[in-house]
């Protein structure tokens, strides 16, 4: 190899490490520094690109008895869920007292669904009667026709004690 081909060599290596190193390292977000997802995609859904109900998850992180604070209006419950690639969710939500569904116990407008990992139900429990209180969540996936699908074994429950 001549000298000048090994002087060409090395110069084309050295941009290619110069590109590398500034790609990865000097710029806020490059492919080096780029955010790990948290939940690694189940085995039978990213892999095959099909959505794919069983795989999905939902885990409740709040206390299942949650004694509401005095002077507090708004109990919260939360939690982690998984939607696999299914492209719109929510919940189905319940909440009983007394064997009895009440009404009108979240924020208007709010939409309980599953959001980047996360599910948060703020129940608005100002005016209501002192006792246990029974909630019920159960995940229901849409696909991207619209057909809905309410997986097995995926809902939650968690009591509001108001004092």
């Amino acid at each position: 190899m001549s000298r000048i081909q090994s002087m060409s060599c090395a110069l084309g290596l050295f941009a290619l490490c110069g590109g590398l190193i500034s790609c990865s390292t000097s710029k806020e977000g490059g492919l080096i520094t780029d955010p790990v997802a948290l939940t690694s995609c189940p085995q039978n859904s990213c892999a095959n690109g099909v959505a794919d109900a069983s795989e999905t998850t939902i885990t409740l992180k709040t206390q299942i008895n949650n004694i509401l604070p005095s002077g507090s209006s708004f109990a919260e419950i939360a939690g982690d869920c998984y939607a696999s690639l299914y492209p719109d969710n929510f919940f189905d939500v319940t909440l009983t007292y007394n064997g009895v569904n009440q009404t009108n116990f979240f924020p208007s407008g709010f939409v309980p669904k599953c959001n980047q990992g996360k599910f948060y139900f703020p129940v608005n429990m100002q005016g209501r009667p002192s006792g246990t209180y029974t909630l019920t969540a159960s995940f229901v996936l849409v696909d991207a026709i619209g057909t809905q699908t309410r997986p097995p074994f995926k809902t939650i429950q968690s009591m509001i004690i108001v004092p």
